[in-house]
């Protein structure tokens, strides 16, 4: 019998699994909202007739077009999944034999190249390269895992990350610019009374408003969270080890740089691709569609001046352990370590 690849088991997943119910919730909420554009705004008020009507008619259609293109990729693309078996690179056989003979008496240490040591997946079998993480949902360890989302029935990953943020961010857009033209529909029926409608078209612009408001802002909130990760190249998970980082060298008050953080304009590229044309495309990046996603650059630094958060949160110093300088941690004999 011949065997599927765990990318392919995890690619008709996540399309099977129970929880695609949300999706064409989902699914159903976009389309009654384009239908309302339609319905509420444009055929009454004729827009098509005017330049600036019809500009705003090709401008919400694109963004919809865009949105729903985005989503679609979200949702059939899989993040990505480690090569098994994997092996860390940087680990010499003598230490991957010490290593394996412990794989099952982890200790939970978070430092600045904690990506970079070597991490045991008992569910998978395998190790875990830097930035990956095991997603129970998909049954397997997904590349730079960012975090599972119930909208999508899929994790967010190395490989649909940017068509994920583009979703939320052509969301955010188009549902301001819908609430914004019925707002204003809603202006010029009660108060100017621009037009003679009936007052259940009224309600029912209200109603639409009402329950678009506070999805608008949810949505909204998580693009610029997802923005701001993107600047500094950090993804959710890591979100937890970054704040805690941060604040010891604040209280320490040292210098903090996240190791991953090569600046913004490097770190928009990384995520991005180096085709402008593409940035605003629901297509994946050229580097990300033949990347191995396993290998990552690394801020070089002085490794005493890496924090370490242990267990229930005691930040203490770690003095061993060295840098490659050529963005690759490299193991000292002493200081080898197991992060869950």
């Amino acid at each position: 019998m011949k065997k599927t690849t765990v990318q392919q088991r995890q690619v008709c997943c996540c399309c099977c699994r129970g929880d695609m119910c949300i999706v064409v919730v989902v699914s159903v909420y976009i389309f009654l909202s384009f239908i309302s554009y339609w319905a509420l705004v444009v055929f009454p008020w004729r827009w098509w007739e005017t330049f600036w009507g019809l500009l705003n008619i090709i401008i919400f259609n694109t963004i919809v077009a865009l949105m729903a293109k985005s989503y679609y990729a979200s949702i059939v693309t899989f993040p990505g999944a480690p090569p098994h078996p994997y092996k860390p690179p940087h680990l010499s056989p003598a230490q991957l034999a010490e290593f394996m003979d412990g794989k099952y008496k982890p200790r939970k240490i978070f430092n600045q190249i904690a990506p970079f040591e070597p991490r045991w997946c008992d569910v998978c079998d395998n190790f875990k390269p830097p930035r990956a993480h095991h997603c129970k949902e998909l049954s397997s360890c997904v590349l730079k895992m960012d975090h599972y989302c119930p909208f999508i029935n899929n994790c967010v990953g190395y490989r649909n990350h940017k068509v994920f943020f583009l979703f939320v961010f052509y969301a955010s857009v188009g549902l301001l610019m819908l609430i914004t033209t019925i707002l204003f529909r809603i202006i010029s029926d009660v108060v100017v009374k621009i037009d003679s409608v009936h007052p259940i078209e009224t309600l029912i612009a209200v109603f639409h408003v009402a329950i678009s408001l506070p999805i608008t802002l949810c949505i909204m909130s998580l693009c610029t969270h997802q923005f701001f990760s993107i600047l500094e190249d950090c993804t959710s998970i890591e979100g937890y080890l970054y704040d805690a980082l941060k604040k010891d060298s604040r209280i320490k008050k040292r210098p903090f740089v996240w190791i991953f953080d090569f600046g913004a304009a490097r770190n928009w590229e990384e995520f991005f691709g180096t085709n402008r044309w593409e940035w605003l495309l629901p297509v994946m990046p050229d580097h990300i569609a033949h990347g191995s996603g396993v290998e990552f650059d690394y801020v070089p630094g002085d490794e005493e001046e890496h924090s370490v958060v242990v267990g229930d949160g005691v930040v203490v110093d770690r003095m061993e352990g060295g840098s490659t300088g050529s963005g690759r941690w490299q193991d000292s004999e002493d200081t080898r370590v197991v992060v869950l």
